[in-house]
């Protein structure tokens, strides 16, 4: 007698649970599985609040890695066991610009010299768009921003006039258009940095107005300019720079003398934690760069293309020599199929807001 087995039939809740679960290449290749999971895996709601949310979650440690400045294109870098491991490279970039000016959610923001062209790039899945900048501002160099508002579901671009800080514009992927906005900013200061870095929906920069020094960040919810309290015991005047660390918003700084570096993360409560202080430094702070935490030690990129990594619990740098896969620049990389998806011209919202 012939025996016919029947397909097993997984229930659509037991899917949806593992489904976000997936790497984007497998998401990609199960489309072809049938309709209904083609249907789930290219529904907007499913990349963006469970993909895009489980995607987050998981700190792989991945980066985009520029071995030199005019070199073309990136190469997948992991940082695993103490050390970084070059995956796989990622030459095709957009109309072959590999100028990363600001990232949020898997997604990048790239731009060409003549700055009134942008495209958002997302290098898991090569989705690309082009966006047209459709004001003058008279600096140069601008500001950048990007990020992801979970509560709108608002992809924005945040592009700021870095020598008058009070003329800034915001395009929203969601209703693709663009919003001159002016006084940003309260004073006559300036940006301490061209990059914003975004950290939980919200895009932050280091704010110089002579001497002084504060955090100012994009609230995605209102389009407007915020301060944010430093640490307690961070001097007015005392150089800043800040980090994206464990998923969290953080600040570092000299400490007692230059040779020390302090280092606070803001946890999710909204508080300032310290989370080590660093001592033997060797290297001014301006060319101390706090990368990320991994495996309780500190990676540092110190004189653009050094390699120091602090070891948190024994309280000391270890010896690290692997130059051929520390250059340029690095940048998060997150698999995600998130893509604020655009299709045509962003029209020109003429209308300048107070």
């Amino acid at each position: 007698m012939c025996v016919h087995n029947k397909p097993v039939l997984l229930p659509d809740d037991i899917i949806e649970t593992i489904l976000p679960k997936l790497p984007v290449k497998s998401l990609l290749r199960f489309k072809a599985v049938s309709k209904s999971w083609k249907s789930m895996i290219s529904d907007p709601a499913f990349v963006r609040k469970k993909h895009l949310h489980q995607s987050s979650q998981q700190d792989n440690h991945l980066f985009l890695w520029k071995s030199k400045q005019w070199s073309p294109g990136f190469s997948v870098v992991k940082f695993e066991d103490g050390k970084f491991q070059i995956l796989h490279d990622l030459r095709e970039c957009p109309y072959g610009w590999d100028t990363v000016v600001s990232f949020s959610a898997g997604v990048l923001l790239l731009t060409e010299y003549s700055d009134s062209t942008y495209v958002l790039w997302n290098p898991s899945t090569r989705a690309k768009t082009m966006i047209w900048f459709p004001y003058r501002f008279n600096s140069h160099p601008k500001s950048y921003g990007v990020c992801y508002d979970s509560v709108s579901e608002d992809f924005k671009i945040v592009v700021i006039s870095s020598m008058s800080m009070r003329d800034y514009a915001v395009y929203s992927c969601k209703n693709k258009i663009w919003t001159k906005k002016k006084k940003g900013f309260p004073g006559t200061g300036r940006l301490g940095n061209e990059s914003g870095l975004c950290v939980n929906g919200s895009i932050y920069w280091v704010y110089r107005e002579a001497d002084a020094r504060k955090i100012v960040y994009f609230d995605s919810g209102d389009d407007n300019f915020k301060i944010l309290d430093k640490p307690k015991g961070v001097g007015e005047n005392r150089p800043i720079f800040l980090a994206c660390l464990k998923g969290c918003l953080s600040v570092y700084c000299n400490g007692e003398n230059e040779t020390v570096v302090r280092i606070w993360i803001r946890e999710r409560n909204n508080c300032w934690v310290e989370l080590v202080t660093i001592e033997n430094v060797d290297t001014v702070i301006e060319l101390f760069d706090v990368e990320f935490v991994a495996e309780n030690k500190v990676v540092i990129r110190s004189n653009t293309t050094r390699l120091m990594i602090y070891n948190i619990s024994e309280k000391k740098f270890e010896d690290y020599d692997d130059k051929a896969v520390f250059g340029y620049s690095m940048v998060p990389y997150l698999e995600t199929l998130f893509f604020p998806i655009e299709n045509t011209r962003p029209k020109r919202k003429r209308k300048c807001l107070s």
